[in-house]
This record gives C-alpha cells, sequence and structure tokens, in this order.
C-alpha cells in the first residue's frame, strides 16, 4: 500500500492540511474545554509536513483589542510563536500557504491587510494567498501569487455555499474528527 505522500505524488494531487495549526494548545481554559469543536487537525505543522507530505497550508489568523495576533479557528485562539512557524516555512523554496481572517466581518480587517502585507514583504519564500475574510469571504488582501486551484473535502461547512455539494452533516462542525475518520480515505482515493 503506497503512503499517502506516494500516492498524491502518483496522482499529481498536492495534499493540503485544513485548518493547519488546530492542533496546537488554545490559549485560554474555556477554549481548552471545547478545542475539540475546532480541532482539525492532530499532527504538529512539522509531521504534516515531513512525515505525510501535505504540500499546502492553512493559516487562520486573528487579532485580540489590543492588537496581538494569533493562530486561530473561529473562537479559539492557540498559544504558539508565530514567527517561528513562518520562519519553518519560509526554509523551503515556494511553499503555499492560504491566509485567511477569522476575525468577523468588519473586525481587525486593517490590522490584517497590515499584518498580510507584512509577512509577504517578510517571508518572501513562502507563496501566501487568498488574503481573506474566513466568514463572509471578502478579498481583503491581494497576495502576488494567485489562488490554486483547490477542491475542498473536509466537514459540513460547504453546505451553505452556492454551488458546492455538502460534504458531511452538521455534527461534523461540531466534532472534525469524526468527519475526518469517516472519510479522509475516500476523499484521497477519489481526489
Amino acid at each position: 500500500v503506497d503512503t499517502i505522500k506516494d500516492w498524491t505524488k502518483k496522482h499529481e494531487y498536492k495534499l493540503a492540511s485544513h485548518n493547519t495549526m488546530s492542533y496546537l494548545t488554545p490559549r485560554t481554559l474555556l477554549d481548552r474545554i471545547i478545542a475539540f469543536t475546532a480541532r482539525c487537525q492532530s499532527k504538529t505543522i512539522y509531521e504534516q509536513i515531513e512525515k505525510y507530505g501535505v504540500e499546502l497550508v492553512d493559516l487562520r489568523f486573528k487579532f485580540n483589542n489590543k492588537g496581538k495576533v494569533f493562530f486561530a479557528h473561529g473562537a479559539i485562539e492557540y498559544k504558539c510563536n508565530i514567527h517561528e512557524i513562518l520562519k519553518y516555512l519560509n526554509s523551503f523554496d515556494g511553499f503555499p500557504a492560504r491566509v485567511m481572517l477569522e476575525n468577523k466581518p468588519g473586525d481587525k480587517e486593517e490590522e490584517f491587510k497590515a499584518w498580510c502585507e507584512y509577512i509577504e514583504n517578510t517571508y518572501t519564500n513562502i507563496k501566501f494567498f487568498c488574503g481573506r475574510n474566513k466568514w463572509s469571504w471578502e478579498q481583503l488582501y491581494k497576495f502576488k501569487n494567485e489562488e490554486p486551484s483547490m477542491t475542498d473535502k473536509y466537514s459540513s461547512c460547504n453546505t451553505n455555499e452556492p454551488g458546492k455539494p455538502q460534504t458531511g452533516t452538521y455534527l461534523d462542525d461540531l466534532y472534525p474528527k469524526s468527519y475526518a475518520k469517516k472519510n479522509n480515505r475516500t476523499n484521497l482515493l477519489n481526489g
């Protein structure tokens, strides 16, 4: 049996990681209690890339009222040295990274734009793209790189997007690991 890494190379797919940083420890006790509702990854970014062959990451940023930036998924903010992760990704030549804002529409958008400009100019080996607000899908920052063609195969988040098929159930939104256990192998085999 091929490894996931071998299979994706053989079939010319890029394996992407959804909410790449959601394996991290949440910042607050309350967030730790409900972390299972936002945890899409159980492996570190290093394992995702080096062991499992992930070739595209999904970085979600959130800004608090003091202007501090965190990796986040929805309401949950994670403990992490962001610059350590970006330096790691920058050590590769042209590693693609989708960047999204996790704050609600109209909240911290100027901070996000400035952040996108900063990381694009600082970590020049990373192929940043997207620059959208997760909630409204509004383009807030236009990176120099074009967005790759992607097919999303994760939870039921797609159910309210016009023209996209439902990929799961609403229960999957509460516990993404259940969707992954049930569907990852089939999704991979079906491309």
